[in-house]
C-alpha cells in the first residue's frame, strides 16, 4: 500500500512544504481592538480537537492583491483581536498569545474573496506571513429554476448546477438569477501558496490531522441581484470539474479525496472524492467555499536558520526541499534567516539554498529521513562568491526617537519595507560576486513626513547612526483633478516590468492604476495601449480607459522615467461609470513618484 501511495504522489507539483517565515525584532507599539468574533459552524469535523501549545509572540503580515500590490485598510482578525492594514499592506499583532501548533489569521476586504493563513508561530519574536487576496468578480449567472452546465472557473474548469438547487441564507428555496464568482488555483503555480486559505494541512474522515499535496483548488461564491448570499440546498449537489496540469497528469491518482475549507480551524476537511476523467478531476460538492483536490500523507515539523560567515542571519534566500516520492516545496528566508514548516516523514530529502542574484545553488545537503519534529539549527551559506551587506541605525523625528517608523531599502529596482523596534532597525542582504548598493529612507506615516535618501555601499556593514524621518513632506503622490476638484493619493508605487511601467495606489475605498507601454520618458499621447483606471468611491468616481487601437488621452507626457524618479501628467475626457446613467468628465492627472 505504501509503495502504491508513493508512486501516485511522486513529483506532485506544489508545495507540500508549508514553510512559515518568521521575522526578528520589529515594530512594537501598534494598537489592536478586542472584539467578539463570530465563528461559523463547521460542516463536519465533529469531535475534532486541535492541539494547543500557546506562546507569547508577535506577528507582522502583508496583504496584497493578485498583482502583488499592497491592499490598504483590509480587516484582519486573529482570535478576538482585529486590526487593519496600513498603506504598505502590513498589519501587526504584538506580544500576543498564539498557538504554536497552528494559528489562524483571516483577512477581509471589499471586492475580494476572504483570505486566511494558518501558520506556526515561534515564541518571543516577530513572525511573518503573506496573504494574497483573490479578486471576486460575479461575472457569470444562471436561472436557479433551470440550472446551468456552462459556468466556467476563472483559470480553468467548470461547474454544473441542477435545476431548483439553490437556497437563500435562511435555507429557503430561491428562484431567480444566481450570480457566480468562481476561480481555479493552479496546483503547479508557486503563487498558489499565498492565495490559498489556511495551509496544506487537513483533517481526514477519521479526525486525524494530515499533510496534503494538492492537485488543484477552487473557490466559489453565489449571490442574488441584491448581493445577498446563496448556496446549495441540503439535498442537492453541483458537479465541479477542474483540469490537472500536464506536468502532474502522469502521476495523478485515478481517485483523489476532495476537501472543503473549514473556516473555524483554518484546515481542510475530507468530505468526498473525485475521479480523473479525460485529464480533469470530476466530483460532486454539497456547498460552496474553497475546495481542494489533495492526497494526504504523514509529516513532521522542520526549521532551520540561514547565516553568513559571521553568524549573522541572512534574509531573502530561496529555500527548497525535495522528495523524490512527493515533490518540492519552496520558500524564502525571513529577516532573521529562519524557515520552518511541515516536511514529509520517513523520506530522504534534498535541501538547497538558492541566491536570488544569479548565484544559483549556494548550499546543498541531503537531510532526513525524520520520524519526528526536527530543528536543524544554523545553515552557513558563506562562500568565496557570497558578499553580505548589513545596514543598521536609529530613526529620529524632530529631536525625538521614532518607535514606529517605516524604513525603505531600494536595491536592483526592488523595494523592501522594515519597521523600527525601539527606534532601531537592522537588516542584511546577500549578493553574488558583485555587491549591490542600497538606498535607505525613513518615513513617519502618522505625520506624512519623510527623511532624506541615504546611499549605502554594498558588501560591507554600515551603521547609519541616527537618521531623520521628518525632514520633508512625503514626495511620492498622484494628484487627480476631475472637473476642477482635486484628490491626492499619497505613497503610490512604480513598477518597471519588461516593456511597460505601472503606477499604482491602493487605499481603503479607492484604487488607481496607470499602465504605460514604455520604460523611457517621452510623449505617449498617441501611443496605443496606454490605459488608466481609477476607483474612488468616496468621491463617486470610477473611470476606466483602455482603448485598443487608439490613445484614450488628449495628452500623456512622461517628463522623467527612471528607477529613481517617475514624473508626468495626462489629461482627457472620460466617462464616470460609478453612477447611472454614466456622465462625462474632464480628468487631469499629475504624478511624482520617488521609488
Amino acid at each position: 500500500m505504501n509503495e502504491i501511495k508513493s508512486k501516485m504522489m511522486k513529483n506532485i507539483g506544489i508545495i507540500w512544504l508549508f514553510l512559515v517565515l518568521v521575522l526578528a525584532g520589529c515594530r512594537k507599539d501598534v494598537n489592536t481592538t478586542t472584539t467578539t468574533e463570530h465563528i461559523p459552524e463547521p460542516y463536519i469535523i465533529e469531535g475534532y480537537e486541535p492541539t494547543v501549545l500557546n506562546v507569547t509572540t508577535s506577528l507582522r503580515g502583508l496583504v496584497q492583491d493578485e498583482n502583488q500590490q499592497a491592499v490598504e485598510g483590509a480587516l484582519v482578525k486573529m482570535g478576538t483581536l482585529t486590526t487593519t492594514t496600513n498603506k504598505f499592506g502590513h498589519f501587526f499583532f504584538n506580544n500576543t498569545t498564539m498557538n504554536s501548533k497552528g494559528q489562524l489569521v483571516t483577512v477581509e476586504s471589499p471586492g475580494y474573496f476572504p483570505g486566511s493563513r494558518r501558520f506556526f508561530p515561534t515564541a518571543n519574536t516577530e513572525n511573518r506571513l503573506t496573504v494574497e487576496l483573490l479578486d471576486k468578480n460575479f461575472n457569470q449567472s444562471f436561472n436557479s429554476s433551470l440550472g446551468s452546465d456552462s459556468i466556467f472557473l476563472s483559470g480553468g474548469g467548470s461547474l454544473d448546477f441542477e435545476s431548483n438547487s439553490i437556497v437563500d441564507a435562511n435555507g429557503n428555496l430561491y428562484t431567480g438569477t444566481v450570480n457566480v464568482a468562481a476561480k481555479w488555483l493552479d496546483p503547479s503555480a508557486q503563487q498558489t501558496l499565498n492565495q490559498m486559505p489556511g495551509n496544506l494541512q487537513g483533517v481526514n474522515t477519521n479526525n486525524q490531522e494530515v499533510a496534503l499535496g494538492t492537485y488543484g483548488m477552487v473557490v466559489v461564491e453565489l449571490e442574488d441581484n441584491n448581493g445577498e448570499p446563496l448556496n446549495l440546498a441540503d439535498d442537492k449537489t453541483a458537479t465541479m470539474t477542474v483540469p490537472v496540469p500536464v506536468s502532474l497528469l502522469g502521476t495523478a491518482p485515478a481517485q483523489i479525496p476532495l476537501w472543503s475549507y473549514n473556516e473555524s480551524y483554518g484546515l481542510w476537511q475530507e468530505e468526498s472524492s473525485a475521479s480523473l476523467t479525460n485529464g480533469s478531476y470530476v466530483g460532486e460538492v454539497s456547498h460552496f467555499s474553497f475546495w481542494n483536490y489533495d492526497w494526504p500523507y504523514e509529516a513532521v515539523y522542520f526549521d532551520a536558520r540561514l547565516v553568513d560567515v559571521n553568524g549573522n542571519p541572512v534574509t531573502g534566500l530561496g529555500v527548497s526541499i525535495n522528495s523524490q516520492n512527493i515533490g518540492t516545496g519552496y520558500s524564502n528566508s525571513a529577516i532573521d534567516g529562519t524557515v520552518g514548516g511541515l516536511i514529509p516523514a520517513g523520506e530522504t530529502l534534498t535541501l538547497e539554498v538558492h541566491d536570488n542574484n544569479n548565484c544559483g545553488v549556494i548550499f546543498s545537503k541531503q537531510i532526513g529521513p525524520y520520524s519526528s519534529d526536527i530543528s536543524y539549527g544554523d545553515i552557513s551559506v558563506a562562500g568565496s562568491n557570497i558578499i553580505t551587506t548589513t545596514i543598521l541605525g536609529t530613526v529620529n523625528c524632530n529631536g525625538g526617537l521614532l518607535n514606529d517608523a517605516v524604513i525603505t531599502a531600494s536595491r536592483n529596482g526592488a523595494i523592501d519595507y522594515y519597521y523600527t523596534n525601539n527606534a532601531q532597525f537592522q537588516f542584511s542582504y546577500l549578493d553574488c560576486l558583485t555587491a549591490s548598493n542600497v538606498e535607505v529612507k525613513a518615513y513617519d506615516l502618522a505625520s506624512g513626513m519623510e527623511g532624506p535618501v541615504h546611499q549605502v555601499q554594498g558588501g560591507i556593514s554600515t551603521n547609519l547612526g541616527v537618521i531623520e524621518a521628518c525632514d520633508t513632506a512625503i514626495q511620492s503622490y498622484i494628484s487627480l483633478t476631475v472637473d476642477g476638484v482635486t484628490q491626492e493619493y499619497v505613497m503610490p508605487f512604480a513598477s518597471f516590468i519588461s516593456t511597460f511601467t505601472d503606477i499604482s495606489y491602493t487605499g481603503t475605498s479607492d484604487s488607481l492604476s496607470i499602465n504605460i507601454p514604455g520604460t523611457t520618458a517621452g510623449d505617449y499621447s498617441m501611443t496605443i495601449g496606454t490605459n488608466f483606471t481609477v476607483w474612488d468611491f468616496v468621491n463617486q468616481w470610477q473611470f476606466t480607459e483602455s482603448i485598443s487601437g487608439a490613445s484614450p488621452f488628449d495628452t500623456f507626457i512622461l517628463t522623467e522615467l527612471n528607477p529613481s524618479k517617475v514624473e508626468g501628467s495626462f489629461s482627457g475626457t472620460m466617462e464616470n461609470t460609478y453612477i447611472s446613467p454614466t456622465t462625462t468628465h474632464q480628468v487631469d492627472c499629475y504624478f511624482h513618484i520617488v521609488p
